[in-house]
């Protein structure tokens, strides 16, 4: 699931390198079947956005 080292190694693979990149979130797990999941869902594409506003995500 998520978690915090999760999270800080997404953000900081998604500028390796010095190169911006998207983030593309794949599969229905993510979304389905409770309420937990979307909420935990938009909770991590938050903190993304507000540390790499420049990130385009794909859901």
């Amino acid at each position: 699931m998520w978690t915090s080292k999760l999270i800080d190694t997404i953000k900081k693979d998604l500028t390796a390198n010095g190169i911006q990149r998207n983030l593309s979130i794949l599969g229905g797990e993510p979304l389905w079947k409770d309420n937990d999941n979307v909420v935990n869902t938009a909770a991590i594409l938050d903190v993304i956005k507000q540390d790499c506003p420049n990130t385009r995500i794909f859901l």
